[in-house]
């Protein structure tokens, strides 16, 4: 209350690594998913995430670049990196042309952690149904 400050002892401590976050746009995340071209107009950013069971939820992470790759009769369509993790509409706009059995892949997805420290995340694999 008056400004005054006392030690209280010293205490050793163990500090471990931050967990790797993975990757998710929608609920799209470790795991190949079927979607269809109307779930996918519905993606609005790449995100990252601790696993649920980490006790820190809430850290700050941030997407800083990902690549999207539309390969269709095994051959890529169409190719396009951005340096953010929003869905921007030239994303939305090639989401939207998907057709079935295209795969969809966001890749090179590199996310910032709370100490500044950039960080490759999984891959997310799409089947359009």
């Amino acid at each position: 209350p008056n400004g005054e400050t006392k030690s209280m002892g010293s205490m050793d401590f163990l500090a471990k690594k931050l967990p790797k976050p993975y990757a998710i746009v929608g609920d799209v995340s470790l795991n190949l998913k079927n979607k269809t071209t109307n779930q996918l107009k519905t993606f609005r950013a790449v995100k990252a995430e601790y696993d649920p069971s980490f006790v820190f939820q809430g850290l700050p992470l941030k997407i800083v670049k990902y690549t999207l790759e539309v390969y269709r009769s095994g051959d890529l369509f169409k190719n396009k990196t951005i340096s953010s993790g929003r869905i921007t509409t030239e994303i939305y706009n090639i989401l939207k042309k998907t057709q079935r059995s295209d795969k969809v892949f966001f890749v090179d997805i590199i996310a910032k952690d709370v100490n500044g420290k950039n960080l490759e995340l999984n891959d997310i694999r799409i089947k359009v149904r």
